[in-house]
């Protein structure tokens, strides 16, 4: 079982033909520790139960094949704000699609999924299929950041809707390379932040819940706020940050903002 807090930033092409681009650009294969894309193809299928207690607590539960393997995720909690996504996830190779959730019982996620279930039963609720293609990269300061291509559909409550995205997630070193590079892909390619996951696109596709709102000015700024004061926080309770990480860190964050806000 791997257990981590996910940082992810998350963006989508406002124009399909950038998907394309992307993939047959040199830009991110120089940076790539292999400068081949690795395609495979995801499938998923997400859970609740019938009285969605699982998103009264802001859990998920997905099952998905990726790479031939079957693989149990729980995410929960977290934060998305402005296309940059945190989140606890908990993942579990499983021997198939069946839904079992005793995988989970030496976890943390085992107790917050029977503090939330109890004795309901969990129904399909939603479900993924999409081609992901992607690179691993190695930035400044010892920075790992996964770069993936996402392109395929969601269904829902009888409703289909696409996938076209990117995600840019840190693996190891610093948050802000993350941002700096989504700054630099910005600038070059048809990207917009995309503040929803595919789960709660998927909540919206089958009317369970509402389309955020396109944020107001005030909100915007509200929103970067929000993200400085979570740097502050994470670098003060880090006894190796220093001067010159914050200042990197909030530079960059203030950089991704600009172009996107």
């Amino acid at each position: 079982m791997t257990s981590d807090t996910e940082l992810e930033l998350k963006l989508r092409f406002s124009e399909a033909a950038g998907w394309e681009t992307l993939l047959k650009d040199d830009f991110l294969r120089q940076m790539a520790v292999e400068p081949e894309w690795r395609r495979d193809m995801l499938q998923a299928v997400y859970y609740d139960t019938a009285s969605g207690e699982l998103r009264k607590k802001r859990l998920t539960y997905r099952i998905r094949q990726e790479s031939g393997q079957w693989m149990a995720t729980v995410k929960g909690g977290g934060t998305a704000t402005g296309g940059l996504h945190r989140r606890q996830e908990w993942n579990v190779p499983v021997d198939g699609p069946a839904v079992d959730l005793t995988v989970f019982k030496h976890s943390p996620a085992g107790a917050l999924l029977a503090e939330a279930i109890g004795a309901a039963q969990l129904v399909p609720l939603c479900s993924t299929v999409f081609e992901r293609h992607t690179l691993y990269i190695e930035r400044a300061g010892h920075t790992g950041i996964e770069v993936a291509a996402d392109r395929g559909e969601i269904v829902a409550g009888g409703k289909r809707a696409p996938i076209l995205e990117l995600e840019l997630e840190l693996k190891s070193g610093q948050p802000a390379e993350v941002l700096r590079l989504g700054a630099a892909l910005v600038r070059r390619y048809p990207l917009v932040l995309e503040s929803s996951s595919k789960y709660h696109r998927a909540l919206v596709l089958a009317g369970l819940a509402e389309t955020p709102e396109l944020p107001s000015p005030e909100q915007r700024t509200a929103a970067m706020l929000i993200h400085l004061q979570a740097l502050l926080d994470d670098c003060a309770g880090h006894p190796l940050t220093t001067r010159g990480v914050l200042q990197a860190e909030i530079a960059s964050l203030l950089d991704l903002w600009a172009k996107l806000l």
